[in-house]
């Protein structure tokens, strides 16, 4: 079992997600993964160039988990993206202190997680019974 990095990220603008979805269906899973990429303002981006620059260091692999808010699963599910359509990237549909809590219960592979301080309200203090250090960004 290799290592993993988790990053966690409240999905904002549904299109980003369907414009991406589109790419990774055509089989454009890069130009799919760099279109999540710009969702979002310069937090998003510096917490996306952080990861990818610890995954290198370490040699983890990276996981990629975006939560979208729950009034937008029934687009969700129109659009049948309930399935994991981009490797190593994971949807999820809730919030997104609990989808990341539940992740990691079921996945012992996790190394740390990293999020953004915006995303996060009442983590912290939850997070410390998992054993998977979190890394905050903040800008």
């Amino acid at each position: 079992m290799g290592k993993k990095i988790l990053l966690a990220i409240l999905m904002k603008k549904i299109e980003t997600l369907l414009e991406a979805a589109t790419y990774a269906e055509a089989g454009a899973f890069e130009i799919a993964r760099e279109t999540l990429k710009k969702e979002g303002h310069k937090t998003d981006k510096e917490v996306f160039m952080y990861a990818e620059n610890l995954r290198k260091r370490l040699g983890a692999e990276l996981e990629v988990l975006y939560v979208i808010r729950p009034d937008d699963e029934q687009l969700l599910e129109k659009k049948q993206l309930r399935s994991r359509l981009i490797p190593n990237v994971i949807f999820s549909i809730g919030n997104l202190e609990e989808e990341i809590i539940k992740y990691i219960r079921r996945h012992k592979d996790i190394i740390f997680t990293i999020v953004s301080k915006k995303d996060i309200k009442n983590l912290i203090e939850r997070y410390n019974q998992l054993n998977c250090p979190l890394v905050i960004i903040s800008s």
